[in-house]
C-alpha cells in the first residue's frame, strides 16, 4: 500500500474522531484512549490533513470548478472541538 493512501486514510480517521468529539461523552472517551498527549495529537493530525485538503481543493478550483464543502465544514468542526473543555 502506498504511503499516500495510508496518510489519507489516517487523515479521514482523524476527521471522524474530531467530529465525534463534538459529543462531550465521546470526546472524553476518545481522549482517554489516545496514548501520549491525548487530543493534542488528534488535533495536530487533523490540522495536517486539513492543510492537505485545502491544497487539493485549491488545485481543483483552478482546474474544473469549486469543490468547496467538506474542507469548510471540517474547519468549523475542528475549531469547535478545540474550544471545548474535555
Amino acid at each position: 500500500m502506498d504511503q499516500t493512501q495510508i496518510l489519507v486514510a489516517f487523515g479521514y480517521i482523524s476527521a471522524l474522531l474530531c467530529t465525534l468529539c463534538l459529543h462531550p461523552a465521546a470526546c472524553r472517551r476518545i481522549s482517554k484512549h489516545i496514548k501520549g498527549e491525548g487530543l493534542s495529537q488528534l488535533f495536530g493530525a487533523a490540522d495536517t490533513f486539513l492543510q492537505h485538503l485545502q491544497t487539493v481543493e485549491a488545485a481543483l478550483e483552478e482546474g474544473e470548478g469549486s469543490s468547496v464543502g467538506f474542507t469548510a465544514r471540517f474547519t468549523t468542526v475542528l475549531e469547535a472541538v478545540k474550544k471545548q473543555d474535555v
